[in-house]
C-alpha cells in the first residue's frame, strides 16, 4: 500500500501526543524515547525524533520515515499496521457545499448601515466581557488556568498549591500537576516476593535507577528519577538476581525463622543449581525466590539460568520433556537443576477477601546422572488470603517450605 504524506503527518501527531500522556517529560527527546522504549526499541529513539521534527516541527529537510517504522508507529496506537490504522480511520469525505450568490449592490447599500450598528454593538460586548474577566481574575489568589501543582516528597508526589516555588517541608520543586504521577508513580522498597512482572503479559511492573552510592532505587512506573531526572530503567531478571533482598522483612537466614520447615539437605559442599519456574510464559520470579531461600538454600544459585532472550527456549525444553537439554545453555559446572510450572487459582468466597490456591510441581535433576533427585523433587497445594490477588498470592509464597499438602 501506497503510504500518504498526509496521512504519515497524522499518525506522528498522535503518537507523540498518546507519548505526553504516558511519559512526565514532553521534552522532544524524551517523548521520542519513551516511544522506542514502549516498542522495544525495535527502531532507535532517533527514527520518532526525525519524524517529530519533519511533521511536527515543520523541518522539511528531514526525509520521510520509512514503511517499517510507519507500521511501528501505528502498532504503538494499537492498530496492526498502517494499512490497518487505514482501514479504521478512513478520511472524511469532503462534501463541496454552493456558496449563496452574491447581493445585488443595491441592497449592499441599503443595508450598510445596518451591518456597521451591529458590529459596534457586538465590539461593545466582547469589550465589556473582556474587562471583566480581567478584573475578577486579579481579585483572585490563584490563576484562573489552574491552582493545583504537585511534588516530591519522599517517595510519592502530593498536591502543591502553584503559587510555591519548591514545597515547604522536602524542597523540591514545584512542577505542573499530572494526575498519573499522582496516582501511579511510588518509591517502594521490594524483596523477592515482589512482583516484578506481569503474569499476564510478561512486562514490567517495577522501574529502577542506580545512585550514586550504587545503591538501586525502585518505582512503580515509568517516568524520570524525581531528584535526578534521569530516565528510569525497567527491571531485569539480572538486576533482580543482583541486588533484591533474598529473604522478606523479619526473615533472616537461621533455619528456624518463622517456621520455616527446611527439608534437611546433606552438606552440598558448594554443589551449583539452577531454578526455572514457569508461570504460564515466564519465570515466576516469588516461587524461585522462596525455593532458593527454603529448599535449595544451602546450594549456589546461578545467575545464568534467567536470560532473557532464552526463556522461550528453556520452556520450549520443559514441555518437551527434555529438562536436560537445558545443560547446553549454562556453565558446565551445574550439578542439578531444578525445572517445573506453577499456577493460581484465585476466588472470593468470602466479600472483600480473595483466596488464592497455588499449585506448584517441580523436579530435580542431577546433570551428571540424569537421574531424578526424588527426595527434593515435589508437588504442592498451598492456600492464601488477602484483601487483594497480590496479598494473597504473597500469603502463598509464604507458605512455601511449611508441611506440605501432597497432591
Amino acid at each position: 500500500m501506497v503510504m500518504d504524506d498526509k496521512r504519515i503527518d497524522e499518525i506522528v501527531h498522535k503518537i507523540f501526543e498518546k507519548a505526553k500522556q504516558e511519559c512526565a517529560s514532553h521534552a522532544r527527546y524524551a517523548l521520542s524515547n519513551h516511544i522506542a522504549n514502549e516498542m522495544n526499541n525495535v527502531f532507535s529513539y532517533r527514527t520518532p525524533e526525525r519524524a517529530y521534527k519533519r511533521y511536527i516541527e515543520k523541518d522539511n529537510r528531514k526525509g520521510e520515515p520509512n514503511e517499517e517504522s510507519v507500521d511501528f508507529f501505528c502498532q504503538y496506537l494499537g492498530y496492526e499496521n498502517y494499512k490497518g490504522y487505514i482501514t479504521r480511520n478512513p478520511k472524511e469525505k469532503v462534501i463541496l457545499k454552493a456558496f449563496p450568490k452574491p447581493l445585488k449592490p443595491e441592497l449592499l447599500r441599503g443595508n450598510f448601515k445596518d451591518w456597521i450598528l451591529s458590529i459596534t454593538i457586538i465590539l461593545g460586548i466582547l469589550s465589556f466581557f473582556i474587562l471583566g474577566v480581567q478584573f475578577f481574575s486579579k481579585k483572585q489568589d490563584f490563576p484562573l488556568e489552574s491552582s493545583t501543582c504537585m511534588a516530591w516528597v519522599k517517595d510519592h508526589y502530593e498536591e502543591v498549591s502553584c503559587n510555591l516555588q519548591f514545597h515547604p517541608i522536602s524542597g523540591m520543586q514545584i512542577v505542573p500537576y499530572d494526575i498519573k504521577l499522582i496516582t501511579n508513580f511510588r518509591k517502594i522498597e521490594v524483596t523477592i516476593l515482589t512482583t516484578f512482572f506481569s503474569e499476564e503479559t510478561g512486562k514490567p511492573l517495577i522501574w529502577y535507577y542506580k545512585n550514586r552510592d550504587s545503591e538501586i532505587e525502585y518505582f512503580t512506573a515509568p517516568g524520570f528519577h524525581p531528584v535526578t531526572g534521569k530516565t528510569l530503567k525497567a527491571i531485569t531478571e539480572y538486576i533482580i538476581e543482583k541486588y533484591v533482598p533474598k529473604y522478606p522483612p523479619n526473615i533472616g537466614n537461621d533455619e528456624d525463622d518463622d517456621g520455616i520447615e527446611i527439608p534437611p539437605i546433606v552438606d552440598t559442599n558448594d554443589l551449583e543449581m539452577i531454578t526455572l519456574i514457569f508461570n504460564k510464559n515466564m519465570p515466576d520470579q516469588g516461587v524461585m525466590g522462596q525455593l532458593k531461600k527454603t529448599y535449595f538454600r544451602p546450594y549456589t544459585h546461578l545467575v545464568s539460568t534467567l536470560n532473557s532472550s532464552r526463556l522461550n527456549t528453556y520452556r520450549q525444553e520443559l514441555l518437551s520433556g527434555n529438562p536436560l537439554e537445558i545443560r547446553k545453555y549454562v556453565t558446565k559446572n551445574v550439578d542439578y537443576i531444578c525445572v517445573g510450572f506453577v499456577e493460581y487459582l484465585y476466588s472470593n468466597k468470602v466479600a472483600n477477601v480473595t483466596t488464592c490456591d497455588m499449585r506448584l510441581n517441580f523436579n530435580v535433576y542431577s546433570t551428571k546422572t540424569g537421574a531424578e533427585q526424588l527426595n527434593l523433587s515435589q508437588s504442592i497445594l498451598v492456600s492464601g488470603a488477602g484483601y487483594s490477588e497480590i496479598e494473597a498470592k504473597n500469603n502463598c509464597l509464604e507458605k512455601i517450605g511449611d508441611p506440605l499438602i501432597e497432591l
